[in-house]
């Protein structure tokens, strides 16, 4: 029963990992093999952003992928022609308030996987302890069956 529980867990955190834009596969084997838990905190600290592949760019004339900010390819001296940046975008109040309902909204949500992750580990070690306190208490049973034998012969 704990293990159907514990890959539960594991199947929610793989996707709380790609929902966040993270790799979903790891999420979900960090968290069968470790525990949901640190899988879940590991998935918080992790921000999809700080990935380095996000930030590279193709080369048009070999492919190779490169810096976003290089101006040559490093494989085949391509020169990147300047590109123009475009003025950031005044978002209104609307656009704004919105974006801080989606904020508001995630941290819900983040804090909703985060109950389950302990929620989920709390059950699985008490699954775990009443396993082994049962496999004890059967051991017991089993010397004192043994003991009445030999006092028998």
């Amino acid at each position: 029963m704990w293990l159907v529980v514990w890959i539960g867990l594991a199947v929610l955190i793989g996707y709380y990992y790609k929902q966040k834009g993270l790799n979903s596969v790891l999420g979900f084997l960090l968290s069968l093999f470790a525990s949901p838990l640190i899988a879940f905190i590991i998935g918080v600290l992790l921000s999809p952003e700080s990935r380095a592949f996000e930030k590279l760019k193709k080369c048009p004339q070999c492919a190779e992928f490169v810096k976003a900010g290089a101006k040559i390819c490093r494989f085949c001296n391509y020169e990147f022609k300047e590109e123009e940046k475009k003025p950031e975008k005044v978002m209104s109040e609307e656009e704004w308030l919105e974006q801080e309902m989606r904020k508001k909204k995630q941290k819900k949500l983040n804090l909703f996987f985060f109950g389950i992750s302990i929620l989920g580990t709390i059950i699985a070690f008490l699954l775990i302890f009443a396993f082994i306190n049962r496999q004890v208490e059967s051991t017991k049973r089993t010397d004192m069956m043994r003991g009445r034998i030999e006092e028998r012969r």
